[in-house]
């Protein structure tokens, strides 16, 4: 039994290798479109790949340029409402006037704690707390 097994596997194996005309064209043909497709599919992948790389990129340099335009203004705001109070406690001068620019609505939207100390050991915040005990504007921690 073993013997006819095998005649016949090797019969259907000359079989198979067997191919006339139009079966090697349909071969080289099939194996033609192969190459052609997995070639495309290749050009098309690398230069889309590029091209998207190149898409992150500039994105993100105008989403890191937009972040750093968005900090710069709102720290120039803040900087502006500073040089502001100080013009206005310059003109008003230190003391209770000082306390009315400190608690003026736009120093309070644009800040939690304003506070002013001079150099000869004057404080004041806004909003009020209590300030501990020998406490010194002019040293720091």
């Amino acid at each position: 039994m073993s013997i006819e097994n095998s005649g016949f596997h090797a019969s259907a194996r000359a079989t198979c290798l067997r191919l006339g005309i139009a079966g090697r064209a349909t071969l080289l043909t099939l194996a033609i479109a192969f190459t052609a497709f997995l070639a495309c599919s290749v050009y098309i992948h690398t230069s889309q790949s590029a091209l998207l790389r190149t898409d992150i990129n500039t994105s993100m340099s105008n989403l890191s340029g937009t972040a750093a335009r968005s900090i710069g203004n709102w720290l120039r705001g803040k900087l502006d409402l500073i040089q502001l109070m100080a013009q206005e406690i310059s003109g008003t001068g230190v003391g209770p006037e000082a306390d009315r620019v400190l608690d003026a609505p736009i120093v309070r939207q644009g800040f939690y704690v304003s506070y002013l100390g001079r150099t000869d050991g004057f404080y004041t915040r806004m909003p009020k707390a209590p300030i501990p005990p020998g406490y010194d504007p002019r040293a720091r921690p």
